[in-house]
């Protein structure tokens, strides 16, 4: 019967979690894409789940036919999803109009999410509650004490539910959309139900001996595990129930609570994206699935099951904090399975399912052999099954609520992930110890009982009928009969009783020591491991891999787990912002596209007011858009509160965005915020992470692009950033041809590096020259453009334009074109593919194809433009950037010779530069062909740099004290080199915006002075200037080293030992600064060489073990 069973309850489980994720990801579209709206929809799931259990597991233990009452419950859940799209949309207009969260708060946008959520999942939710115990009712006989056969089809059903979660993420909602995915799988499930009914309909018609049908009545005493007797055990019967549906909350509360924490740790790991996330699923549904599976194979039998379901909890307790406390080497294990992703998608996932396993599995397959022991824990055979399944899946189902809540709604901001996990880890060891002492002190009543029982039968039943003396006797015979085994009973099951809670309480005690150490740090959650950008390298040597775990941890400045992500700082080149992982951001290097984006709308507009930013970031965006005098409002959308403390720590390149009052910050999903608002905006910016990320693709759908058209004042425009990294051209062109569909006009700008936008109007974008002149000049374009893109007049602004809407209009024309629909985010899968990979697009190969049609230039009216200039000015605005132009006009050998000087010039070398510049006859042209003709001439000692230096001054004085530096160093005046660069650092300290690699080659001439100089004064000022970070936290790590370099040229063991002290404690793996860090403790006498005297022998043995591995140690 189970074997005939199991099929339908695997195909059961497939089409209910396929279900599951289908609506997750339509609520996600209505209520947004926050943890609080997500954890609403599952605790209306999971509530339903629950009632069902309770109220339709009763129904099926006086059905007599439960097999047909399961296919009628399939059936239900089949017809009633099939319509949940339908009431999808009604729900959709209904919350809309209540105003979402922005109008009625969290509380009350909680309130009507519940409710929505109830009156699309209520009827399939509270169906599916009753399937597993009427499925389970159908199956187990009166034989199966131990009701191994439930555990089968528990087993069986969440097995399908792996391959629903499989299915469902890498093939079916890719290729069908969520809704034929989802009709699809009713289909399956309708037939299923069928299936059931004609079963049921065929066992009934012959004679049923044990399982279908029967209602052979089970003695009394078998309806509770550990029964025997018990009626005789004071309060001992209410107790043990009890304490297994309290058992079976927690296991619920546990599990969902580490799932999120799950997700959230294993992102940085994975990548985060749709793939990863099914793939975590699916290993913990096949943990449980196979969990179930092995208890019907290897199930307690005699004994009572109540000291093995605490010996389960901390069995689970120690599966959850070995990966704890096993901590980086998880990562470094992940890191280094990163080259098998080279070899294709299919190896990345195997990557992924190698990690996931090692973290999820062994928990998983504990949790799933719990359930079934929690329902022989409860009763034996089919005495009341229906009730016992419903109970403890009830029960369970309540945990899961309360886990999936108080990890929703603020347990990760206030423990943060790894405290949540340490949480979980000790509840369970002492959930664990509070039912080993319930189940010693039951054993030990019934023993009593037991050992007893004899003498009190011979006392009860000593007179019988007829002959008093035969009657006595013969009880006599027959109490000592059973009175012997019992002793042997009763100690063989105190021995065995032992020996079990001996081995939980070991268990449990190991747990808690897990909990107590260091666990994953920087290494695993921010030095982005899952999306290709940590150095594979650094696994070439040990003593590389500890420099690789050094860096990380000494260059994060805070991190802190928020309500919707963890979100970290870290200084390396500049603060750069990291959201689960992955590098979100940079103050300074990323200022390309996050100042100019805002900007550019508000270049391009004739007279912006208000403006709306998706993403919070840096704030450079709203920062910079806000100080545009004509903007009254800047509304920026932000989903992760931690954001915000982000930035205010880049104030100096926001133009201090937090305490701008035309400035609002809303807390919140984007999609949401921006279908609710009152307001049209004449600016709507959108910058979200990248769409491969869960949630994300939602923005870059045809429906979210139709909101924001209707949200748009007449001339207002819309700016989407795409990513031209580890993205295929074909979905670029995808996203072009999606804007296409819904807005009439789509040109495309290039801002940096990586970074397209979209710009996008109701009606042409007016180039009206004489306006543009005119905003050029003020601030705070100005300043933008000069800093950011190095250009100050229209010129260099238009060459950035690379593509008109006629180029759009062609990539759309194209017939293999695929929108992206909020029904099918193709984008977001195809995106997952490439994360980490080397596929992208060359925006200098767009601009190319564009030229070639006479595409790449915008209609300019009221005023003239030199278009003579634009090749020149495209070279600038690779150059800046650090790119080459792709081809260069052979027919002028000048522009050809410019080109190269500013390839030159941006790979450092300042000599070639200065010779390919002096091959050509114009004068600069545009900052950057200013800085570049400067520094060259410095560089070679040439007086003349003094004036091009004069000229850089009144746009960037830092840079001309730079030039002024370099120069006075190469004609050995060190003492003027020395003040120069004084000057420039100490102004660096506040003002960001000098030319990044300027800056870099002035740190490395500082300690080519001091080191050339031969002056202790010298170098002990260069230390000085060297001391303080610079502004947000530019080159900082760069600065340390410099400064270490420094001191040592001062022959200061103190300056040396201050330089030393600003790496600590994690000091660069270094063999020369161990060696420097060693001799400077030794000789001053401090109390860290010892611990230098380690690191440096460990280095040594190290090295002499990696065999050759690295000959650059």
């Amino acid at each position: 019967m189970a074997a005939m069973v199991a099929p339908l309850l695997f195909t059961s489980g497939m089409c209910a979690l396929t279900y599951q994720t289908v609506w997750l990801r339509e609520f996600r579209l209505i209520f947004g894409a926050s943890t609080a709206a997500t954890a609403a929809v599952l605790a209306i799931f999971m509530g339903g789940i629950g009632i069902g259990s309770v109220v339709l597991g009763r129904r099926a233990d006086s059905h007599t036919r439960p097999l047909a009452f399961y296919g009628q419950l399939e059936l239900l859940i089949a017809s009633s999803t099939a319509l949940t799209p339908m009431v999808l949309g009604l729900v959709r207009s209904v919350y809309l109009h209540t105003g979402g969260s922005l109008v009625l708060g969290t509380l009350g946008a909680t309130g009507v999410r519940l409710l929505a959520a109830s009156l699309v999942l209520a009827i399939p939710a509270v169906a599916m509650g009753g399937t597993l115990p009427a499925a389970a009712r159908a199956v187990v006989t009166r034989a199966d004490a131990g009701r191994r056969k439930a555990a089968f089809v528990y087993g069986s059903n969440t097995l399908g539910a792996v391959a629903g979660a499989l299915l469902s993420t890498f093939v079916l909602l890719e290729h069908f959309g969520n809704t034929g995915t989802l009709w699809l799988a009713c289909s399956v499930n309708a037939f299923a139900a069928m299936t059931a009914l004609v079963l049921s309909g065929r066992m009934s018609s012959a004679a049923p001996a044990v399982g279908e049908g029967e209602t052979l009545a089970i003695p009394r005493e078998s309806s509770w595990s550990a029964v025997d007797n018990r009626s005789v055990i004071g309060g001992q019967r209410a107790i043990i129930p009890s304490v297994v549906l309290a058992a079976a909350a927690v296991s619920g509360f546990a599990f969902f609570l580490m799932e999120i924490v799950w997700y959230r740790m294993l992102a940085p790991l994975l990548g985060g994206s749709v793939f990863t996330f099914g793939l975590i699923l699916a290993a913990a549904l096949l943990g449980i699935g196979v969990g179930g599976l092995v208890y019907t194979f290897l199930s307690p039998s005699r004994e009572s099951p109540l000291k093995y379901l605490g010996l389960t909890f901390a069995l689970e307790a120690v599966c959850l904090g070995v990966p704890l406390a096993l901590g980086d080497r998880l990562a470094l294990l992940a890191l280094s399975l990163r080259p098998v992703a080279l070899e294709g998608f299919h190896m990345t996932v195997m990557g992924w399912a190698a990690v996931s396993a090692i973290v999820v599995l062994p928990p998983a397959l504990v949790a799933g052999y719990q359930f079934p022991l929690l329902l022989a824990a409860l009763g034996r055979g089919r005495d009341q099954l229906g009730r016992h399944v419903g109970l403890a899946y009830a029960w369970n189902t309540a945990g899961a609520i309360a886990g999936s809540l108080a990890g929703g709604f603020g347990l990760m901001p206030l423990l943060s992930a790894p405290g949540a996990w340490r949480l979980v880890v000790v509840l369970l060891a002492l959930t664990s110890a509070g039912i080993i002492l319930v189940a010693n002190r039951q054993a030990k009543a019934v023993s009593s009982v037991r050992g007893g029982i004899g003498f009190k039968g011979l006392q009860e039943n000593a007179v019988g009928e007829g002959d008093p003396s035969q009657g006595r006797n013969a009880r006599a015979d027959e109490l000592r009969g059973e009175w012997i085994p019992g002793i042997w009973e009763k100690y063989r099951a105190m021995v065995l009783d032992r020996g079990v809670h001996l081995i939980a309480f070991l268990f449990a005690g190991a747990a808690c020591i897990t909990v107590v150490s260091r666990g994953p740090t920087a290494v695993w959650r921010h030095s982005g491991i899952g999306v290709g950008r940590a150095d594979v390298a650094s696994r070439v040597s040990d003593n590389r891999l500890r420099e690789y775990i050094s860096f990380w941890r000494r260059t994060l400045v805070w991190e802190r787990d928020g309500v919707e992500s963890s979100v970290a700082v870290s200084a390396e080149s500049a603060l750069s912002f990291l959201v689960n992982g992955k590098n979100d951001g940079n103050a300074r290097m990323d200022a390309g596209t996050a100042v100019m984006s805002g900007l550019l709308g508000a270049m391009l507009h004739p007279n912006p007011v208000r403006a709306f930013v998706i993403g919070l970031g840096t704030g450079s965006t709203a920062g910079w858009l806000g100080a545009v005098d004509s903007i009254e409002r800047v509304d920026v959308a932000e989903l992760e509160p931690s954001i915000v403390r982000v930035a205010k720590d880049c104030a100096a390149v926001n133009w201090n965005m937090p305490a701008n009052p035309k400035i609002r910050v809303l807390v919140g999903d984007a999609r949401e915020l921006l279908a609710v608002a009152r307001d049209r905006y004449d600016i709507i910016m959108s910058e979200p992470s990248n769409p491969y990320r869960a949630g994300i693709a939602s923005l870059f759908t045809r429906e979210f692009y139709q909101a924001v058209r209707h949200k748009l004042t007449s001339r207002g425009l819309f700016l989407q950033w795409i990513q031209t990294y580890e993205i295929q051209p074909l979905d670029v062109e995808n996203v072009c041809s999606t804007l296409a569909s819904v807005f009439p006009v789509v040109e495309v700008w290039y801002t940096r590096a990586g970074d397209l936008f979209f710009a996008c109007a109701l009606e042409p974008i007016e180039f009206d020259a004489d306006r543009l002149r005119h905003r050029i000049v003020r601030e705070p374009f100005r300043s933008a453009l000069a800093a950011v893109w190095r250009v100050t007049d229209l010129e260099g602004f238009l060459a950035h334009y690379i593509s008109s809407n006629e180029f759009a209009r062609e990539i759309a024309s194209s017939p293999d074109r695929i929108l992206n629909t909020d029904d099918r985010t193709v984008m977001e899968f195809n995106c997952g593919r490439h994360v980490g990979r080397l596929v992208f697009l060359d925006a200098r190969e767009w601009l190319e194809r564009a030229a070639r049609r006479g595409l790449d230039r915008p209609p300019v009216v009221n005023g003239a433009v030199d278009w003579s200039r634009l090749p020149d000015a495209r070279a600038t605005m690779f150059a800046v950037e650090g790119q080459p132009p792709s081809s260069v006009n052979e027919q002028d050998p000048g522009l050809v010779h410019r080109t190269n000087a500013k390839a030159e010039f941006v790979r450092n070398n300042l000599q070639a530069a200065l010779a390919e510049w002096s091959a050509q006859t114009n004068a600069p042209a545009d900052l950057l062909e200013l800085l570049l003709v400067a520094e060259s001439l410095a560089d070679a000692g040439n007086e003349q740099a003094l004036t091009y230096a004069e000229k850089l001054r009144q746009w960037q004085p830092i840079e001309s004290d730079v030039v002024l530096a370099r120069l006075r160093w190469r004609q050995r005046r060190f003492e003027d080199a020395v003040a120069a660069l004084e000057k420039a650092l100490e102004g660096y300290r506040s003002d960001p915006w000098p030319f990044p690699p300027l800056m870099y080659r002035a740190l490395v001439l500082a300690e080519s002075v001091s080191k050339e100089s031969l002056n202790r004064e010298l170098a002990r000022r260069l230390h000085a200037a060297l001391k303080e970070p610079f502004a947000v936290y530019l080159w900082d790590q760069v600065r340390l080293a410099c400064r270490f370099n420094v001191a040592l040229d001062s022959i200061s063991p103190s300056l040396l030992k201050e330089s030393i002290e600003s790496f600590e404690p994690h000091v660069p793996w270094r063999r020369f600064f161990l060696e420097k860090r060693l001799l400077c403790y030794e000789f001053l006498g401090d109390s860290r060489a010892a611990r230098a005297r380690r690191d440096l022998e460990l280095f040594d043995r190290t090295r002499s073990g990696d065999h050759g591995k690295s000959a650059t140690e």
